[in-house]
């Protein structure tokens, strides 16, 4: 065991992130991260994310997907494959590498999982600073005695963390709601590796054309585009309905792009709607291609803790329509700027936002180019690293 007492050298201790596994866009702050923090060692806990665990909202209905990306290159990182180990022989491996690798700083994501609440109690027994990245941006209302448990235990939790680093406004108000003091708090910018998106004038002008002829979609269509995972929480039903107010418009074509146990339902629903595309799963590199093909993106989510596709819409450079409940909400979504916001379900309001960018072009564009100019600002990898090594230190 060491002892911090003993007048580290921040210069050479390294920073260690704990991650469920490689996620897509966590790479690329990783890769930047490393770039100014030669220290820096991530460590995952598996390979791939269980999604049958209780603790994940859609349990047992997401599939494993290759996202087409590398997610291991560019940082030193080591997989632990802890699924394979008992509890206790996960918290010996797990208290094994803290004591190894002497850390400055410990960066975990969330604290839902076992191996979160063992580096809480590894830090705090090391006497290691704990750094705590969340997404939550609502404490709920909880009844009965659920409450009083959460409360305790997420008291608990967050006695331990060190610093805390904050994905946006709802999620600053989230920790400032548990007492956490504002100074120790870094606020950060979630956001998803801008460039992967961006294309040429030319080439985006290529790839529109070429989908849009392969789906049957007139090049002067307009296309609604929804992305992400099938299930009831995302409200993809609601894709379906806003595109039936449009049946009167010829030019208005809907695309929805994602898997889920909500796609055969999906599909039987669209069956007899006109200009409707189920497009299923695509990787990081198709879905790309499908921001460049639409003209806005469409979240009508009950819940979202941030919604990354919105950053990827952006940086693609169109703009987004997203419900109160979508964590970027007035952070990336700045109503009127960059999108519009609606209230959950409300599909009056949603249509009409929706309708302003149809009939207008002139809007449509301002609104696209504020969008792509404001994820460039600070909504980067670059950024996000800078955050969390301003916290390590």
């Amino acid at each position: 065991m060491f002892n911090r007492a003993q007048k580290p050298n921040l210069s050479t201790q390294p920073l260690l992130v704990f991650d469920t596994h490689p996620i897509q866009y966590r790479s690329p702050v990783f890769r930047q991260l490393a770039k100014i923090d030669h220290t820096l060692k991530v460590y995952f806990f598996n390979s791939e994310f269980d999604s049958s665990k209780f603790w994940f909202h859609e349990v047992g209905k997401s599939s494993q997907n290759n996202f087409g990306v590398p997610l291991e290159t560019g940082f030193i990182n080591e997989i632990l494959y802890l699924s394979q180990l008992g509890w206790l022989r996960r918290y010996s491996l797990l208290k094994e590498v803290v004591e190894k690798e002497k850390p400055r700083a410990i960066l975990i994501f969330g604290y839902y999982l076992p191996e979160h609440w063992m580096l809480r109690l590894i830090s705090q027994r090391l006497k290691v600073p704990l750094i705590f990245v969340g997404e939550t941006y609502s404490r709920g209302e909880i009844t009965s005695w659920r409450r009083y448990v959460k409360e305790a235990v997420t008291r608990y939790f967050f006695g331990g963390v060190s610093q805390f680093i904050s994905i946006g406004k709802k999620n600053w108000k989230f920790y400032r709601s548990w007492n956490v003091p504002a100074e120790k708090i870094t606020q950060a910018h979630y956001c998803v590796d801008n460039d992967f998106f961006k294309l040429s004038k030319e080439d985006s002008k290529k790839i529109r054309e070429s989908v849009r002829e392969e789906l049957g979609i007139p090049p002067d269509a307009f296309v609604i585009l929804y992305v992400g995972r099938l299930f009831s929480r995302k409200r993809p039903k609601d894709v379906l309905q806003l595109h039936e107010r449009f049946s009167s418009y010829q030019s208005v074509h809907t695309i929805l792009v994602g898997s889920g146990e909500m796609e055969s339902d999906l599909k039987e629903a669209s069956r007899n709607l006109k200009n409707c595309h189920l497009v299923g799963f695509k990787n990081q590199e198709q879905t790309k291609e499908y921001y460049h093909v639409a003209d806005m993106l469409f979240v009508p989510s009950e819940y979202e803790t941030w919604g990354l596709v919105v950053n990827e819409a952006m940086a693609s450079g169109i703009p987004a329509v997203v419900t109160e409940k979508c964590g970027a909400a007035h952070d990336l979504v700045l109503p009127n700027e960059t999108g519009f916001v609606f209230r959950e379900g409300d599909l009056d309001a949603a249509e009409s936002m929706v309708r302003i960018l149809i009939t207008n072009p002139e809007r449509r564009f301002r609104l696209s180019e504020n969008a792509k100019r404001h994820v460039n600002g600070d909504y980067t990898p670059e950024h996000f690293a800078k955050s969390i090594y301003h916290a390590s230190r």
